[in-house]
């Protein structure tokens, strides 16, 4: 796992350890996913990010099976209600486990798309930033 993935995935691993509810893990989840949008949208484009987030969904829905029903959202917007919502029903510890492996395989598409050293120091900008606590709306 890479840096981004690690400093992603310990955020959610400390809510698990403070025994925080679906939802709240659900909440930074989705912040994460944001933020990684923001920092590609510029490069991919809206669309782009989309397609490249709907099908790791899709190849990680293999071990996840209820992330197939994201699939199916007509846009962005709808896409993260969807996932977000998805994310609330689990447990805790499948939202932690469901993202950590939705984020390696977005890693290693986004690497097989541009390549390793570039997806890393724009996944690193998202790392980089500073915590959020708020929710973004579309």
């Amino acid at each position: 796992m890479l840096e981004p993935e690690r400093h992603s995935q310990a955020s959610l691993a400390r809510l698990e350890a403070d025994y925080a509810d679906p939802t709240q893990v659900a909440d930074v989840a989705l912040l994460i996913w944001r933020d990684i949008d923001t920092a590609l949208t510029p490069i991919i484009g809206k669309r782009g990010f989309a397609a490249l987030f709907r099908r790791c969904v899709q190849v990680t829905g293999l071990h996840h099976p209820w992330l197939g029903e994201l699939r199916e959202a007509p846009d962005r917007s709808e896409m993260f209600t969807a996932f977000h919502a998805g994310l609330c029903a689990q447990t805790t510890s499948a939202v932690v486990a469901a993202n950590g492996d939705l984020l390696r395989t977005f890693r290693e598409v986004l690497s097989k798309l541009i390549g390793g050293p570039l997806t890393e120091r724009l996944l690193r900008s998202v790392s980089d930033s500073p915590p959020r606590t708020d929710l973004p709306h579309e």
